[in-house]
């Protein structure tokens, strides 16, 4: 009798382990990764994409000048497809 409530108390024991490591967090703290420069970078301005409205750090945006205003680009796909659509508006005016 004695021997099967150690046994029950170290299997429950067993499984509480089990169960915290698995659906708990470890503690661990996750260092963030370093952008290219090789540092990471905290509190940079975050930019829009005016084509697919995606946010990105302004060090990583593609850049276009147009008619005094800097438009950022999340890649060069956009910034063509915002060029193509900004040449229908100019031709109309």
């Amino acid at each position: 009798m004695i021997l099967r409530i150690i046994f029950s108390a170290i299997l429950l024991y067993l499984l509480y382990r089990i169960c915290r490591r698995l659906f708990l967090p470890s503690g661990k703290k996750v260092k963030p990764l370093p952008n290219e420069q090789g540092e990471g970078r905290q509190g940079e301005e975050l930019v829009e994409d005016p084509v697919c409205h995606t946010y990105l750090p302004i060090s990583q945006a593609h850049k276009l000048g147009d008619k005094g205003r800097m438009h950022y680009f999340c890649s060069e796909k956009c910034m063509e497809q915002f060029r193509k659509q900004e040449r229908p508006k100019q031709e109309a005016s």
